[in-house]
């Protein structure tokens, strides 16, 4: 809807969000809770609340050229997890400055090793986004929460 959020998961786990295509909104794409806007990322992800309030992936870098669009970015989730991080890029952030889903680039899957705060992740996917729109992300764990949207870089 262009007046509010795209997606609200107000209570509940285990509710995941992907390949979707959620953009065009006056507010996040993805919100988790009850519309209290950006959900802070938060060491080693260890709170609870919708979708135990996972962690979105902070996209660092995304360069578009050749048919594709590298992405490098970090993420922190918690130990001994695989995740799947899905990349979009779409023509402006929302309001907040975190990304929307308008087109969808690719997914990567990732592992957080035992007492790792932070992985690193760099991968180039075969969709070129428009140079000047913003790449930005979404996790997923392995039992299905999905994250916000998150803060995203601007494709060069």
């Amino acid at each position: 809807s262009q007046g509010g959020i795209g997606l609200s998961t107000a209570a509940g786990v285990n509710n995941s969000v992907l390949r979707n295509r959620i953009h065009s909104n006056g507010g996040l794409g993805i919100d988790l809770g009850p519309f209290d806007g950006v959900t802070a990322n938060d060491a080693f992800d260890s709170d609870t609340g919708p979708n135990n309030l996972r962690n979105f992936p902070l996209v660092l870098d995304a360069d578009a050229g050749d048919g594709g669009t590298l992405v490098s970015g970090s993420y922190s989730g918690s130990s001994n997890q695989v995740y799947r991080l899905e990349f979009y890029a779409d023509p402006s952030p929302d309001p907040s400055g975190h990304g929307e889903g308008r087109t969808f680039l690719g997914s990567l899957t990732v592992f957080q090793p035992s007492g790792t705060e932070t992985i690193t992740f760099e991968h180039l996917f075969p969709v070129e986004a428009n140079p000047g729109s913003a790449v930005s992300g979404t996790a997923t764990d392995q039992t299905g929460n999905t994250s916000e949207f998150g803060d995203g870089a601007t494709v060069t």
